[in-house]
């Protein structure tokens, strides 16, 4: 389907806001959920190569 020129790039200005927005979003939940197990202690910083492989 071939579109206006206008709205061609209207939709790819929204689907690069949409990526960004996601990608950062993601980023932001990554952060907060790796805070938040090294709070509670769920996880430690100073892992062994055990500690990875055994789970």
């Amino acid at each position: 389907m071939k579109y206006k020129s206008g709205l061609n790039e209207s939709i790819k200005t929204k689907r690069d806001n949409f990526k960004k927005r996601f990608e950062t979003q993601c980023l932001q939940l990554k952060t907060e959920a790796y805070d938040s197990a090294i709070q509670e202690r769920v996880i430690e910083l100073d892992w062994n190569e055990n500690d990875i492989t055994s789970e």
